[in-house]
């Protein structure tokens, strides 16, 4: 009986052995397959790739062998040598090694921080990048963005071209954009008004360009640049200079009809939503701006004025009705800042747009009366305007607010991040009753100006 037992619990034990083995057998071997990179799947091996920089997959994975260096040439790559995105020394293992996989680089970031753009141009030839599809160039020197745009003729497939903080004035820079025949989308941010000189006969419009932004440029530059922006152009951005900044230069009529009838070049834009910021326009003068675009379906507008009629709801309409026959939404941000603006207006005033402009105006429009300045001012515009939301603030007191409906208060204060409050003589009494409850749960900022004098008074303790 003894040995019976004996042999039952020997057999048991070698069982258990032989399971342990089978469990550590099992996990050593899945341990080793997640180690192996090769064991992992072409759409693995293509995931990583898109998620790691073109420089380390460069330094990490190239000539490992004949499967990776296959998946590393199928791939499409990001190059980014921003100051933020890109560290010196892996900067300078680019610059100073043969430039891999260059033709399989369709979007090409520079910055000119550090002069990496002079150590760009001194290593590498932009002409190599063949099938580049968007480039973006980062506060260059004339020099070096000179140097840059003399080689973007040979990119045909250059869809995408953004020049940040840049001088763009030169004769050479107007030729060098308009020979870039393959520009769908062109974003120009200059340090000073870009200007574009069109007085060389090579440069011909545009033909695939769909979307412009310009974020400085005089208003006679700009009607001489609609010309050329092409007949495809969807959307323009446009911010607007003045050489004499409140006594801008009256357009003259002749540009207009010269460029809507006349006998040279004249205007083919289907444009159908244009943002245009600028000041002291007058209303007559933005309206023959519009009158080049009967096409508009979405207008923005964004203006500092010292003519109250662009806060007429009736000239819009009798404007809208008779010259942008398909306009679907109109936004807009006006601020009054003249005699016009010396007493509160009347509730009428943005009732009116109610009346007028319900199937163009999404959401409330708002009028805000702030008599706290020397010079007060009015604030008019639609809610859902960029401009407005951008401030994301609010003056708390010595402002006087109406709306054409109350059902949207909510959700304007929702927005607010900045409240500004100005505390007065006047204010003290709003203050202590707390009259306004108001919530404003987005405020990560308040600022309180003090204009509280010594006179008591009533109930003062």
């Amino acid at each position: 009986m003894t040995s019976s037992i004996s042999f039952d619990v020997d057999r048991n034990e070698s069982t258990t052995r032989v399971k342990r083995a089978r469990i550590d057998e099992f996990y050593i071997g899945t341990f080793q397959s997640k180690s192996r990179l090769e064991d992992l799947p072409n759409e693995l091996l293509f995931y990583i790739c898109q998620c790691l920089p073109l420089i380390d997959l460069q330094r990490a994975f190239y000539n490992l062998n004949l499967r990776l260096n296959t998946i590393l040439y199928s791939e499409k790559f990001k190059l980014d040598f921003s100051m933020i995105s890109m560290l010196k020394y892996a900067f300078d293992y680019y610059c100073s090694n043969q430039q891999l996989f260059v033709t399989q680089i369709y979007s090409l970031k520079l910055c000119d921080e550090y002069d990496r753009v002079t150590w760009f141009n001194r290593h590498i030839d932009m002409s190599l990048f063949k099938n580049l599809r968007a480039l973006t160039i980062l506060q260059p020197s004339i020099e070096n963005l000179d140097k840059i745009l003399s080689k973007l003729y040979l990119l045909t497939n250059l869809s995408y071209l953004n020049i940040y903080d840049a001088l763009i004035q030169s004769p050479y820079i107007t030729a060098v954009l308009f020979s870039i025949r393959s520009l769908k989308r062109l974003i120009l941010y200059s340090l000073d008004p870009i200007l574009f000189h069109f007085n060389d006969n090579t440069i011909h419009p545009w033909t695939e360009l769909e979307y412009l932004k310009l974020n400085s440029c005089y208003m006679a530059n700009f009607l001489e640049l609609v010309k050329y922006v092409g007949k495809n152009v969807q959307r323009m951005a446009i911010s607007i200079v003045s050489k004499h900044h409140e006594d801008p230069t009256s357009i003259d009529q002749k540009i207009i009809d010269n460029l809507l009838y006349g006998d040279g070049l004249q205007l083919s834009v289907s444009l159908n939503r244009l943002d245009m910021s600028f000041n002291y326009l007058s209303l007559t003068d933005f309206h023959l701006v519009l009158k080049l675009f009967p096409d508009l379906k979405y207008l923005t507008f964004s203006t500092w004025t010292f003519d109250l009629n662009f806060a007429s709801s009736t000239i819009w309409h009798e404007f809208i009705s008779t010259n942008l026959l398909k306009l679907e939404e109109l936004q807009f941000y006006i601020r009054v800042s003249n005699h016009d603006a010396q007493q509160c207006p009347s509730p009428v005033l943005v009732q009116s747009f109610k009346n007028n402009h319900n199937k163009w105006i999404n959401g409330p429009v708002i009028i805000n009366y702030n008599h706290a300045p020397k010079i007060p001012f009015l604030e008019i515009y639609t809610y859902s305007q960029a401009a407005c939301n951008d401030r994301c603030s609010v003056e708390f007191y010595d402002t006087e607010r109406f709306m054409t409906t109350k059902d949207n208060m909510i959700d304007i204060n929702e927005n607010v991040t900045i409240l500004q409050v100005t505390l007065n003589d006047n204010d003290v009494q709003m203050v202590s009753k707390n009259r306004d409850r108001t919530n404003y749960p987005k405020v990560t900022t308040i600022v309180i100006h003090s204009q509280l004098t010594t006179i008591p008074i009533e109930n003062d303790p």
